[in-house]
């Protein structure tokens, strides 16, 4: 028998990765391990309510505090900008889009303000002598909740984001009626009218056909990424060019954003990030986050400075939160059983699906695949909608393992019942 991969350099082979001896003996540094004279600290000020806008901040007794060198508001952030995503994806400057501080936190934890001081102890304390006063809003956990008529909207202009062919996401409004509900008291997704649907083949051709049809309602949780690794970010300026060392899984990747989220040229920004302690996809382009050191550096004439998270409170606990998508999934399919060949095969399948989303990165048509021959016909309906929970990742959004999930289980069932 031929040697696997006996053409190869890697494939079929043992190999060692270039940072691994780095990474085991400690060698590896991090953002978090930079440390530069004269260095100043950043800490965050985080909502504490789910929805709000504020109406007044009172930084007066923080600024007095000695050590204390700068604050950071939504104010002071450049306007936003047109980004990449890691896939290369752009998604166009929209005001409902992620922003690094923000006067209308969406979600509890979300940042507000960043306070520069000499020390983090002093940061820390600065930012508990700050007042700020919040106007509460409604919010919204539950996407149903939103649905329901007269339902809280986790948005201010809405509770859904719809997007029509060339132009960015926006928040709209969806209500269903008191008669799309009935189907929750079966203990059923309930699915009303809905922005975003496709169909291929002969549904009700394919259900009529089918000796078996299997109805089964799926919810999955949202997951969050556990890096070891935190997303601390360091930055100072020389001769006009930011240098920040940050923690991302493609420096490539992260320029573009980064430079568009600061409203400068990429050509006058040095990423430095040798090496990343996991990502899962949740660091493909960077932080957002990686600003508020870049511009308190600026504004405090190039003094380097560092934002720094507690590895006591991870970033997808409060800092930053970027999870697996929240999912509730219905799935109806047909199966057509071939007595010689002593299988079945799917004659139609349709899923409703509800999916939790970040702004731009929807695409409900992946749900169910109808294009080739194990699925010959399938119709989906669903939408993307806004709730009062922090940013959901790329990398593992909805159409990946849990679409896949829910649709092996669904196979797997139709084979048992067509045994029977």
């Amino acid at each position: 028998m031929p040697e696997y991969g006996a053409h190869h350099t890697l494939i079929g082979k043992n190999y060692t990765t270039a940072d691994l001896h780095a990474k085991v003996t400690g060698r590896a540094k991090y953002a978090e391990d930079y440390r530069a004279e004269g260095m100043l600290f950043a800490k965050l000020l985080l909502s504490p309510l789910p929805h709000a806008r504020v109406k007044r901040i009172d930084a007066s007794k923080a600024l007095a505090r000695p050590g204390v060198k700068a604050i950071l508001t939504a104010d002071d952030l450049p306007a936003p900008a047109d980004t990449l995503t890691d896939n290369g994806t752009v998604i166009k400057a929209s005001k409902w889009g992620e922003r690094g501080l923000t006067m209308e936190p969406l979600y509890e934890g979300e940042p507000i303000l960043a306070v520069a001081a000499v020390d983090e102890l002093t940061a820390v304390e600065a930012i508990e002598r700050i007042r700020i006063d919040f106007e509460r809003l409604p919010f919204v956990i539950d996407p149903l909740d939103a649905l329901r008529p007269g339902g809280p909207n986790p948005r201010t202009d809405g509770n859904i984001w719809v997007q029509q062919p060339g132009s960015p996401p926006v928040i709209a409004e969806l209500k269903w009626t008191e008669a799309d509900f009935a189907e929750a008291r079966q203990g059923r997704l309930p699915m009303g009218k809905t922005p975003d649907e496709w169909s291929y083949g002969d549904l009700d051709a394919g259900f009529k056909n089918a000796v078996l049809v299997l109805d089964e309602t799926f919810v999955t949780p949202d997951t969050s990424h556990q890096t070891l690794e935190t997303r601390s970010a360091m930055a100072y300026w020389q001769n006009g060019k930011l240098y920040l060392h940050g923690s991302t899984q493609s420096v490539a990747r992260t320029i573009d954003p980064l430079a568009s989220w600061l409203a400068m040229d990429a050509s006058n920004i040095v990423l430095v990030s040798e090496y990343c302690g996991g990502g899962f996809g949740s660091k493909g382009a960077g932080a957002i986050s990686m600003v508020i050191p870049a511009l308190l550096s600026y504004e405090l004439a190039a003094r380097t400075l560092r934002l720094g998270i507690d590895s006591s409170r991870r970033p997808s606990d409060k800092e930053r939160l970027l999870r697996m998508s929240a999912l509730m999934q219905s799935f109806f399919s047909g199966v057509q059983e071939d007595v010689e060949k002593s299988i079945g095969q799917i004659v139609a399948g349709e899923a409703e699906v509800a999916l939790e989303a970040e702004e731009g990165l929807r695409s409900i048509d992946t749900q169910v695949d109808g294009s080739d021959d194990e699925h010959p016909v399938a119709w989906e309906t669903g939408y993307t909608d806004a709730r009062n929970s922090a940013v959901d990742s790329l990398r593992f959004r909805f159409d990946l393992p849990q679409s896949t999930k829910t649709w092996d289980d669904v196979l797997r069932e139709l084979a048992l019942r067509i045994r029977k």
